[in-house]
């Protein structure tokens, strides 16, 4: 028994002598306070850096990320901004002290093992970088949707009897969601570190109505009249102020219609004059007044035609030109008539 522990031992011995006479690498050479020679973290050759000098490597390696240039295309135009407006970060830093004890881990014989791995191939260590989602959708709905091209809705226009169509022209938009996620996966997968160029997807914002569309614009569905010929000089210029900015108005299937965003400011400079009006159940003198004719005139036309009627209010006081509950006040944005179009077809 003790003659065959005698021999193991000496067999052990030979072998680490072996080792340590073969001039390729001694146990007293592999590195303690540096990297081992051929580690790398990403390109970034760390060989014989201690833990401090790798770490400084690493942080000037990322900050060179972060400030690389990301343009971002919108058709003929482009935004550009850098990795690190886009919340670039490095969620895996602890990698630098892995690099560095790489080599020195394990016996004698797995150290040696390594350092000669190292001579034939490197070993690289890679960096985990992440991006901030909500930060991609802030500069792309910020800085980027500027450029949308809104499309321009075809419009008609009344010459007697019948209507002349102006086409629409078709529009171009961003389209949010799928640009953010172009930019996701460009950056976690194609991109190399330095700058770069993403196209952002687009798309055709189409124009509302066609001729075929406008066709049906041919039967009147409703109508109302009052009477403004006992106003004054002022309040007729009113009334007939507000109509001229309503008349025209193309209301597509489905849309609302604001009197109030229609005919407002109520100012001089708009084309209105001063004119008796209602207020908390008194009349005063107000710029614009006459106007709740045009709104309760045009609202009266809409019951009869059969429009959903979303808004409407009635005055402090009985109006003359029309019966009790049917007027329809406008006064600011607490008191509007607003109507929606609920058939099918365009009304005009």
């Amino acid at each position: 028994m003790m003659r065959n522990k005698f021999w193991a031992a000496a067999a052990l011995a030979i072998a680490i002598g072996t080792f340590a006479g073969s001039g390729v690498v001694h146990a007293e050479s592999m590195p303690k306070d540096t990297v081992a020679e051929g580690v790398f973290i990403e390109q970034l050759d760390l060989s014989g850096m201690t833990i401090s000098e790798a770490i400084d490597a690493v942080d000037d390696y990322i900050a060179g990320k972060t400030a690389s240039k990301i343009r971002l295309n919108i058709n003929d135009n482009w935004v550009e901004v850098t990795a690190g407006d886009m919340g670039l970060s490095c969620g895996n830093a602890e990698v630098v002290e892995e690099a560095f004890e790489y080599g020195k881990e394990g016996n004698i014989v797995q150290r040696y093992k390594t350092m000669k791995d190292l001579q034939q191939e490197p070993y690289t260590f890679d960096l985990e970088f992440g991006i901030d989602e909500e930060k991609i959708r802030s500069i792309i709905e910020e800085k980027c949707t500027v450029y949308d091209v809104a499309a321009q809705d075809a419009t008609v226009t009344r010459s007697g009897s019948s209507f002349e169509i102006t086409p629409g022209v078709t529009g171009v938009k961003l389209d949010v969601d799928a640009s953010v996620q172009t930019v996701i996966d460009y950056m976690k997968n194609d991109w190399d570190g330095s700058d770069a160029s993403i196209d952002l997807v687009c798309e055709l914002d189409q124009p509302r109505g066609s001729e075929e569309d406008f066709a049906k614009v041919k039967d009147i569905l409703g109508t109302f009249t009052t009477s403004y010929s006992s106003s004054g000089a002022n309040r007729s210029k009113n009334v007939a102020n507000g109509v001229e900015k309503i008349n025209g108005t193309i209301l597509y299937p489905g849309e609302t219609m604001s009197v109030y965003a229609l005919t407002n400011p109520f100012t001089e400079a708009n084309g209105y004059a001063t004119a008796t009006a209602y207020e908390n159940g008194m009349e005063v003198d107000s710029v614009g007044g006459g106007i709740c004719q045009v709104s309760t005139t045009l609202y009266n036309a809409a019951l009869n035609a059969e429009l959903e009627i979303v808004e409407r209010s009635n005055h402090s006081m009985i109006v003359g030109y029309v019966k009790p509950s049917m007027d329809a006040a406008i006064a600011g944005t607490y008191k509007d008539l607003k109507i929606k179009n609920n058939t099918d077809a365009p009304i005009y």
